[in-house]
């Protein structure tokens, strides 16, 4: 027990909306809603700044704005109805996820995700400004989306800003 005394539960609900920046004929308005579920364990190596997370997730956002994710969720189905896995592939596209983030110099942070039923192995770079006289802070994200099953890999970048 004393080598998880650093360790935290989550639960997270995420819900994303929108729509095309230019109206064009048959462009849609979207929403989604997903979650994640987990365990952090914390002061990992090196110096007391890495931190492994294992949990499970929900595919939000992983078909991405512009329509198709590493591997595709149609193909992901197909190739589940191939291994008979009944239930299983009514689960909104989830999967169970490890993850490994390292605290970098300037509010950086790199992490290493791996999610098994997506088949995906996702780099990501974060970086966060200080905070603001409101409590707020501008989030700038790039991550990196490889197929481990194909040749294939996808960048988004996007930013954000949060208050605490």
């Amino acid at each position: 027990i004393k080598l998880f005394h650093n360790a935290r539960a989550f639960y997270r609900f995420l819900w994303g909306f929108g729509g095309p920046y230019q109206e064009k004929s048959g462009s849609n308005n979207w929403n989604q809603m997903g979650s994640s579920l987990g365990v952090t364990q914390t002061n990992l190596p090196p110096n007391l700044k890495g931190q492994l997370t294992i949990g499970w997730r929900t595919g939000l956002l992983d078909v991405g704005l512009e329509g198709g994710k590493v591997l595709p969720p149609m193909l992901a189905r197909r190739k589940a109805q191939k291994k008979n896995r009944g239930l299983r592939d009514n689960l909104l596209d989830s999967s169970p996820f490890a993850a490994y983030s390292l605290e970098l110099p300037k509010n950086a942070e790199v992490s290493w995700t791996i999610l098994p039923e997506h088949e995906v192995l996702e780099h990501a770079l974060h970086w966060r400004s200080g905070m603001d006289a409101t409590g707020g802070q501008v989030v700038i994200a790039a991550v990196l989306e490889q197929s481990l099953s194909s040749p294939r890999a996808r960048l988004r970048i996007g930013t954000c800003y949060e208050r605490k």
